[in-house]
């Protein structure tokens, strides 16, 4: 769920694309007072966070999107923190062996469940933005092959591969960078 700081960030985002608090709460559909009244309530109304919401996912999909996706890692981080704590003093104060072996499988469990990165459950999608990003540059912006290296977006895969050439590491590099994106 979106705090009231999580909403004000995004109103923040939207006024800057709109240039004013006024045209911010035009677009957004709330009066001005609504927004001035965010300073002294606790919590927002569901209705105003909708609106907020719906307004930068429509506007500025790619920035709000990023920045939800940052607020959830970090929920998650502070999640799973507090459940490795909890975890740890109640074994630390366990004496039942049965229940102790109980509470070492599930910290195993934990581990082994939070340990792989989330870029792990996205590679192909993360592989098709790749490729996708390299071919848009190969065919808009004109560059040279021997200068694609210098590009600060790099294909990044487990597989081997040889390269026979005379020149450069960064020019090998080049050509692996963009035999990849265009197999």
């Amino acid at each position: 769920m979106l705090t009231k700081g999580d909403v004000t960030q995004l109103f923040n985002m939207l006024r800057d694309k709109y240039g004013t608090i006024d045209e911010a709460c035009k677009r957004i559909g709330i009066e001005r007072k609504t927004f001035y009244n965010w300073r002294i309530v606790k919590q927002m109304n569901l209705s105003t966070k909708v609106k907020v919401l719906k307004t930068a996912l429509d506007e500025l999909p790619i920035e709000t999107l990023g920045f939800l996706a940052k607020r959830s890692r970090d929920r998650t981080i502070e999640i799973l923190s507090y459940l490795i704590e909890a975890l740890y003093d109640t074994i630390v104060h366990e004496n039942d062996p049965d229940r102790l072996r109980s509470l070492a499988s599930k910290s195993e469990e934990v581990v082994e469940e939070f340990s792989v990165p989330l870029t792990n459950y996205l590679y192909h999608e993360i592989d098709n933005l790749r490729k996708l990003v390299f071919q848009r540059v190969e065919l808009l912006m004109d560059y040279p092959k021997e200068y694609y290296y210098k590009l600060p977006f790099k294909i990044r895969t487990e597989d081997k591969f040889e390269v026979e050439t005379e020149g450069s590491q960064e020019e090998t590099e080049f050509k692996y960078i963009y035999s990849t994106c265009t197999a």
